[in-house]
């Protein structure tokens, strides 16, 4: 089997993982999934060398054109990564706040009267 050939089949299966929305729950595996196939995938790109037969050009423009989706589609989850780690952090400052509520006061623009 050829370099590109397996590079093809990574590229497939990320992209097939990616188009799949995980729920809740099922996200950390989904992550682990797909670094772990990127990862795979970075390991074999050093050994693609040319010259590619014309199967392994067609091979190579397929993998450029699933390589869009994917990119378009991480970015989306990382986005979602983020706003969630925002919420979270969010909730916990309000917990926190909650929870003692006195405890980032400020004494700024205290006024003190200097009459006795």
């Amino acid at each position: 089997m050829s370099v590109v050939l397996q590079v093809y089949e990574i590229t497939k299966q990320l992209y097939e993982l990616v188009t799949i929305s995980p729920s809740g729950e099922e996200r950390d595996s989904y992550i682990r999934r797909i670094e772990e196939l990127l990862g795979q995938r970075q390991r074999l790109l050093p050994q693609v060398k040319s010259p590619f037969s014309e199967e392994e050009t067609k091979l190579g423009q397929e993998i450029v054109q699933m390589n869009q989706v994917i990119d378009g589609h991480l970015k989306q989850r990382k986005e979602e990564v983020s706003v969630d780690i925002r919420k979270l952090k969010q909730k916990q400052q309000k917990t926190n706040k909650y929870i003692n509520p006195y405890e980032n006061l400020s004494f700024d623009g205290t006024f003190y009267d200097k009459r006795k």
